[in-house]
Parts: structure tokens; C-alpha cells; sequence
């Protein structure tokens, strides 16, 4: 061997001892710690267990049940604000116990908005269905305000044809519905009641007509089949304005409006603009796909999205809208003209040269992204109408107050079924 290298000197025994014996007092003095935290958790645990036992449960009110003055069971327990059943239980003597027996719904005592708008099924008095739809089912009836009281309304449930899922969005349309404050251009919500399990909403029924219906109102001697209504240029601004507002109160409750036009628009006395059978956003794609099983012509002007991929947004809204707006300006008109492959947009009617709003054509761009929001719509038509024609609103309300708009059929009269 090399001398240079260094050889592997083995360490003492006596040092070898050392470490093992340090290691095994180490390891005796954790064991001895956590035993005697153990045994003292124990001991603790005892001492409380008997303190509790020597008290007297008479002087503990605070935990007592008021009315019967026993203890509470777990069905006392209950957390608030979560609807519940009616649970039998042997310590109480029900003094009607079928009565007791039926499924009941209680809601939060501090939500009064709420509580104001449920009624009882025996409040609701179904007249006659009015029609079946793919998607709702609505019936005309009456509910009970009070015991001399009675009010119209139109309820509305899902089609009896609906899956599992559509009733789950139904139960979340109704929680949002009850958020939605009272608006002029939104029809009004009555309230609600629980049949069976289901949700049947209530609608204000009233006594008008559809904007379309409105608008083809043929004029004194004219006989085409697709006449039109002189409306001035106030007239216009207040059903277009009404129309904006109401679709931006929606959209911030996260609703949208598939397939909007002048038929589903409902137009009163009072010449307000109502907008009802919208849905959720996350509801669009099916409701669109359900619409176009129903209606060959569904796609017709309708957006590219909504075509090739079945897709709605509140993007697509706008377009839609923009389409209503042209059908109030040129009644029975399309804005789009189809020149072999090619589709041209329409020129402003003339008879509104003074409101010509471009904003209106950038709504039917094909790029979503591209299309102007409803407020900016909104706030763009204010600026070219001026404070002459907002001026004008209370007058032009005035007018309509007083005019008749004749009676019509009632199936025409109340909401139309999609």
C-alpha cells in the first residue's frame, strides 16, 4: 500500500455508547410528556363531566323549550331558513294530524319581499289553460289577495315535457324573478305558490296588446295586408327607449332575451313597452335549440352564432334588438336585402331621418365582440333625440291615457306562449 494514503481510523466504543443511551433517554422523556398530557386531558375531561351532572336543569331556562319545557330534540335544532318538512314527533299531541302530516315551506321571517309574494295553493284558482308551449305551460286564474280580494294573473310552470334539469333552472329562474325590482317595461311578478312540488309563478295579467299587433294597425283607407302605424317621433323614442331599458334591467339579473321581437312585447294603455319569457343565461342554448325545433324560420335574421353554433349571448341580444328597433321604424320590413351572396343593409326610413342613429347598424356586425352595448344604444338615442322630445314623454302619455286600443281576443291580450 501507498504510504501517502490516509487509513479509516475506527471511533472509540466508549463514544458509540454515549449516543445510543442520549437517544434512548430522548425518546422515554417524549413518551413520558405525552402520557402524562393524556392522562391529564382525561382527568379534565371528568371534572367538567361531573360539574354539568350537579346542576339543576330547572334553573337552566335559557335551554329549555318554552312551550312544552322540555329539552330540545335535534328537530328543534333545525337551521333556520332552510324549507322543511313537518316532522311527526310522539312528544307533541297534534290536535290535526293530517293537517300536520302535509309538506310545508317555511321562509326566512326576516325576508318580507319574499314572504309578501307566496301564497297558499288554495289562494290559486286555475280558469282555463291557455296554451301548451315546449318550454312554459300558462293558465289564466285568480289569486286570493284576501278574503274579498281577487286579482287576474297569468301562471306560468314548466311543460309537463321538460327534463330533470329544466325544473332545476326553473327553481333558479323563480329565486331570480324575486329579485327583479318592479319596473315599467318588465311585466309585473304577483308572487308564487308551491303545487305538488312545483313552482307556479305569477304573472299580472293585462289587458293589451303585442307591440306587433299594435303596429300593423291598418290605416284609413288602406287595404295592404301589411299596413303601418303614423306614429311621431316621440311615439318612437318612448317604445325604443322603454325597450333599451327594460333589456339592460335584465341583463344586470342575468337574464337574456332568445328570440326577441315585436310579438313577444307586450304594449299597454298607457303605451309602455312590457318584456316577459326571457331566461337565464345558462338556459339560452337549450331554450335556442327548443325554439328551433318549433319554428322552421327561427333562424331567419337571426345572428351567426345563433345559426352555426347554437350559442346566445348578451351580445346577441343586441342583435335582436337592433331588429325590433328597425320593425318599429319600418313596419313589416327587414333591414337586410340578399343580392346574390352578398347581404346589404337596408338605408333609414326616411320618415325618421331626424333619429338616424348609425349606432343601429353596428349591432348586426358578425363578430360579437364588435356590437355596441344596450347602454351606449340607449345613451346614443338620447343625444340625437335632445331634451325637446324627453320633454314631450309625459305629454305623449297623457295622449295614449286616453285612447282606446279596442278590444281584442283574449288569448291575444295576455303572453304569448314560446
Amino acid at each position: 500500500k501507498n504510504v501517502s494514503e490516509e487509513e479509516e481510523v475506527p471511533a472509540p466504543k466508549h463514544r458509540v455508547n454515549y449516543v445510543i443511551l442520549i437517544t434512548i433517554f430522548g425518546s422515554v422523556t417524549i413518551l413520558g410528556i405525552i402520557c402524562a398530557l393524556f392522562i391529564w386531558k382525561v382527568y379534565d375531561c371528568r371534572k367538567q363531566t361531573r360539574s354539568i351532572g350537579k346542576e339543576d336543569p330547572a334553573k337552566d331556562k335559557s335551554f329549555q323549550n318554552d312551550n312544552t319545557g322540555r329539552y330540545p330534540t335535534i328537530h328543534d335544532l333545525q337551521l333556520p331558513n332552510i324549507p322543511s318538512t313537518s316532522i311527526e314527533d310522539h312528544d307533541y299531541i297534534y290536535a290535526d294530524e293530517e293537517e300536520n302530516s302535509k309538506e310545508t315551506y317555511d321562509l326566512p321571517s326576516y325576508d318580507k319581499q319574499v314572504q309578501g309574494k307566496m301564497y297558499n295553493v288554495e289562494d290559486l284558482q286555475r280558469i282555463y289553460q291557455m296554451k301548451v308551449g315546449p318550454i312554459y305551460t300558462r293558465w289564466m286564474g285568480t289569486i286570493n289577495l284576501s278574503s274579498e280580494e281577487k286579482r287576474c294573473v297569468v301562471v306560468t310552470t314548466p311543460s309537463e315535457n321538460g327534463s330533470q334539469q329544466n325544473e332545476r333552472s326553473w327553481d333558479q329562474y323563480v329565486k331570480r324573478m324575486l329579485d327583479i325590482p318592479e319596473n315599467p317595461n318588465i311585466v309585473t311578478m304577483e308572487g308564487f305558490c308551491v303545487d305538488g312540488g312545483q313552482i307556479c309563478l305569477f304573472h299580472t295579467h293585462l289587458n293589451c296588446k303585442t307591440l306587433d299587433k299594435h303596429l300593423r294597425i291598418p290605416l284609413e283607407g288602406n287595404v295592404e295586408k301589411t299596413p303601418s302605424v303614423a306614429m311621431t317621433i316621440t311615439e318612437v323614442m318612448k317604445y325604443v327607449i322603454g325597450i333599451l331599458k327594460g333589456m339592460e334591467l335584465i341583463h344586470s339579473y342575468g337574464f337574456v332575451h332568445p328570440g326577441l321581437s315585436t310579438k313577444k312585447i307586450l304594449l299597454t294603455d298607457q303605451a309602455e313597452c312590457k318584456l316577459y319569457d326571457f331566461c337565464l343565461t345558462k338556459d339560452a342554448r337549450h331554450t335556442v335549440r327548443t325554439y328551433k325545433k318549433q319554428n322552421d324560420f327561427f333562424d331567419y335574421n337571426a345572428p351567426p352564432e345563433v345559426v352555426s353554433r347554437n350559442e346566445y349571448t348578451c351580445e346577441s341580444d343586441v342583435w335582436y334588438i337592433a331588429l325590433v328597433i328597425w320593425e318599429i321604424l319600418q313596419p313589416g320590413s327587414s333591414p337586410f336585402t340578399i343580392k346574390g351572396n352578398t347581404t346589404v343593409l337596408e338605408k333609414w326610413p326616411h320618415a325618421y331621418e331626424e333619429i338616424r342613429n348609425e349606432m343601429l347598424f353596428n349591432c348586426w356586425t358578425s363578430d360579437c365582440s364588435l356590437r355596441p352595448e344596450i347602454s351606449k344604444i340607449r345613451s346614443s338615442f338620447m343625444q340625437i333625440c335632445g331634451l325637446s322630445v324627453q320633454s314631450e314623454y309625459t305629454h305623449c302619455l297623457d295622449k295614449n291615457s286616453d285612447k282606446n286600443m279596442g278590444d281584442t281576443n283574449p288569448y291575444e291580450r295576455s303572453l304569448n306562449v314560446p
